[in-house]
C-alpha cells in the first residue's frame, strides 16, 4: 500500500508465512536500512524504478524504463517518416522522467541536423494533481496558437490521446 511506512512493510513481510516475493513501486522512499532488512528476508524483492548501487544486494532487483531512449525513438520515428511540423505537449508535471525523455527527443532532433526550436513546444506545463485531460487540451491549444500549421503532436502524458483527437476533430 502506498501509504505504508518501512516498519509496516517489514512487519508484514516477516509475518507472512508463505511470502514468495515483494514488489515495490518506484517513488517509495527506500533507505539503506530498509533495503538491508528486505534483502535479509531471502525472497526476491523487485523495485519498479531505479536503485543506485543496487548491485550490493543479493535479493533486490530493479525494473526501470530507459526514458532517454523512449524520447529518442518517439521523435526519430516521426522525423524518419518526413514529418517536420511537430508539436510537443508537456502533459506531465516536471520530473526527472520528463527531463530524460526530452533529452532523448533533443538527441533525435540533432541527429537529423535540426534545431530543438524547430519543434513547437508548449511553454506551460501541468502541475501535480492537475487534471491531465484538461491540462493536455489547454497545452495543445497553446501549441496550436504558436504554430497553427503544426500537424503532428507528440504528447508526453499518458491520457492525452482523447484530447488531441478531439482538438483535431474540432478544428
Amino acid at each position: 500500500h502506498p501509504e505504508s511506512d518501512s516498519e509496516t512493510v517489514l512487519n508484514l513481510a516477516e509475518n507472512c508465512r508463505r511470502l514468495t516475493g515483494i514488489v515495490l513501486l518506484g517513488g517509495t522512499p527506500l533507505g539503506r536500512p530498509l533495503l538491508r532488512e528486505l534483502d535479509k528476508l531471502g525472497v526476491p524483492v523487485v523495485l519498479l524504478g531505479k536503485l543506485e548501487n543496487g548491485g550490493i544486494y543479493r535479493n533486490i532487483h530493479c525494473v526501470h524504463s530507459n526514458h532517454v531512449q523512449s524520447g529518442y525513438l518517439k521523435v526519430e520515428a516521426l522525423l524518419r517518416n518526413g514529418h517536420r511540423r511537430i508539436g510537443v505537449v508537456l502533459n506531465e508535471p516536471p520530473s526527472p522522467t520528463i527531463q530524460e525523455t526530452m533529452r532523448g527527443m533533443k538527441e533525435a532532433v540533432h541527429s537529423y541536423k535540426l534545431r530543438w526550436h524547430d519543434l513547437t513546444i508548449s511553454e506551460s506545463s501541468i502541475r501535480f494533481w492537475e487534471d491531465p485531460m484538461h491540462g493536455g487540451y489547454v497545452l495543445t491549444h497553446e501549441v496550436l496558437k504558436k504554430s497553427p500549421r503544426c500537424f503532428l503532436f507528440l504528447a508526453l502524458g499518458n491520457r492525452i490521446r482523447d484530447n488531441l483527437c478531439s482538438l483535431r476533430y474540432n478544428r
